[in-house]
């Protein structure tokens, strides 16, 4: 394992640990208390999801893995160059879809409860930050992914520029999303 690949690596972990810190913004009292009986919040569904979004991506840096092992093999042959490219294509697209969707998800389960017209809803500022701390490590991840697969000639420069633009669009939702803090709530 090269010294980049080891940096890469720490990055990702730190990532996937930043991830979980917005766990206890979602459990506090203040956001149990609005959200109410409508979202049935447990530690246990949580960490649940958070162990699906790392075996997804786990899966995704086993077959980058994999692809740089046998590129090391099978070079040679372009039908498996085509092959282990729209492979690794379509893995790095499926992980970027599922964060996307979880990001769009927990948009729609905690911003869109809150109606501000109504006097006594506050919205609170937990979600926010629970919300960056949610979306931001997923895109730092993904990151990390085309970055590892970049400097390891997994896949070419044209292709990891490509799939950067799925990066651009997600960061620009995110933006978008974190601005917009509810039905009709003015901050």
């Amino acid at each position: 394992m090269k010294k980049v690949d080891l940096w890469i690596f720490i990055a990702f972990v730190m990532c996937l640990a930043i991830w979980f810190v917005h766990i206890p913004f979602l459990l506090s009292p203040n956001v149990l208390h609005k959200v109410g009986e409508s979202h049935h919040l447990s530690q246990a569904h949580t960490f649940l999801k958070g162990s699906q979004i790392f075996v997804i991506y786990a899966l995704c840096l086993m077959i980058l893995a994999g692809k740089r092992y046998l590129d090391s093999k099978w070079q040679p042959y372009r039908l498996y160059r085509i092959c282990a490219t729209f492979l690794v294509n379509m893995a790095f697209i499926l992980v970027w879809l599922f964060s996307f969707v979880s990001s769009m998800i927990f948009h729609c389960d905690y911003f869109w409860t809150f109606h501000c017209l109504e006097v006594a809803c506050e919205f609170p500022i937990e979600i926010g930050i629970a919300y960056l701390f949610f979306a931001l490590p997923l895109l730092c991840m993904l990151s990390l992914i085309l970055a590892f697969a970049s400097y390891n000639k997994i896949l070419s420069r044209s292709n990891c520029l490509w799939l950067s633009w799925l990066l651009f669009f997600m960061l620009v939702s995110i933006v978008i999303y974190f601005f917009d803090d509810g039905i009709n709530c003015q901050t």
